[in-house]
């Protein structure tokens, strides 16, 4: 059990595990937190909001797993701050301590998930690890052609922890809250490497279909400009 630690709700981002994340706090009492955070250990729990639309939310406004993160930086702003994040370990959220400032809340900490090489799952976490990598890397190319491996390895590949390479592919993907969150819940590798491979098949085949849509509207420009050329002359 850890010591009740300060949260801020977030209403459109999940935290993962060792993942780098800016954050922009502006409600009172999420800067309340923050400040309360600086002052004990520059450590809060993040966790995201289930209804944004609540501007006060209390421990049944947000999900029930999120993330202790450690506070890298605070750039003040006029409208709040940019705070600079780094995700620690996954909790759950147990009890709200009654406050009049900033949610307070005691959890417990989640096991971290591990890549093992030896167990009844280790062949297809490897089969499933392998399989996303390389579907990250093709959509990273169909974005850019010329740089897509580059920026895979700038941005994943450069990960030795399998687990934390699948979490930054979540952080960058287009997943709505649900899916981070759903993510963020697993409570097993092999129920990461399943996510995080349904998310990519998906994002793929999205992509495909975007390219191959744009293709075929400019071919349909460029013929009708020829088209109106020919009835030009």
């Amino acid at each position: 059990m850890l010591q009740p630690l300060p949260v801020l709700p977030l209403k459109d981002t999940v935290v993962y595990p060792e993942i780098v994340v800016p954050l922009a706090v502006g409600r009172p009492r999420s800067m309340a937190a923050v400040e309360a955070a600086m002052q004990e250990g520059r450590q809060f729990i993040v966790v995201a909001q289930r209804d944004p639309g609540v501007e006060e939310p209390h421990l049944e406004d947000v999900y029930a797993i999120g993330t202790v993160v450690k506070i890298s930086r605070v750039e003040k702003r006029d409208d709040g701050a940019q705070v600079i994040v780094q995700g620690d370990r996954r909790v759950r959220l147990l009890a709200e301590t009654p406050h009049d400032d900033y949610l307070i809340v005691t959890a417990e900490p989640l096991m971290d998930l591990q890549h093992e090489e030896t167990g009844p799952d280790a062949p297809e976490i490897d089969a499933l690890l392998r399989v996303n990598r390389e579907l990250a890397q093709r959509i990273a190319s169909l974005y850019d052609s010329e740089n897509g491996a580059q920026i895979y390895q700038q941005l994943v590949g450069h990960i030795s922890d399998p687990v934390i390479q699948m979490y930054r592919i979540a952080s960058l993907a287009n997943l709505t809250l649900e899916q981070e969150q759903s993510i963020l819940d697993c409570e097993a590798t092999l129920e990461l490497m399943q996510r995080i491979n349904g998310v990519l098949t998906h994002e793929l085949r999205v992509t495909e279909l975007r390219r191959e849509i744009a293709e075929q509207a400019r071919e349909d420009i460029e013929q009708q400009q020829r088209e109106h050329v020919l009835r030009q002359q």
